[in-house]
């Protein structure tokens, strides 16, 4: 029967595209698990933070948790579509957190430097 073939055939395809979606959120998964680390490691050897910036990093730690916890609970491929983005955007914030945190202490202890920027 010709409709049974072209419905199989779509739901191959749908299936294929899903399987593709899923492949490429493990790669962003792992990129940004990758950014979260170093974010981390330089929070954790970084001596000039301020509080603030500690009170931030924890925040975002948080958030990297909920999201992780979202996808797991996620009944449906968008709903892990949203955690992974949520999960990838919280990474970045937390690096750039932690950048921003110790070029700022690198400036307030170097005038000339802080002049020139």
């Amino acid at each position: 029967d010709t409709s049974a073939l072209k419905e199989n055939c779509k739901t191959l395809w749908q299936l294929r595209a899903e399987v593709e979606m899923l492949v490429l959120l493990k790669g962003m998964v792992a990129h940004a698990e990758k950014t979260k680390e170093i974010g981390l490691d330089v929070i954790a050897g970084s001596t000039s933070l301020q509080p603030c910036h500690h009170r931030r990093a924890g925040e975002l730690k948080m958030q990297l948790e909920l999201s992780v916890k979202a996808a797991r609970r996620a009944d449906s491929l968008s709903d892990v579509v949203q955690a992974v983005g949520e999960y990838v955007s919280f990474s970045e914030a937390l690096l750039q957190l932690a950048l921003t945190a110790v070029l700022e202490g690198l400036l307030k202890n170097d005038p000339p430097a802080a002049a020139e920027v």
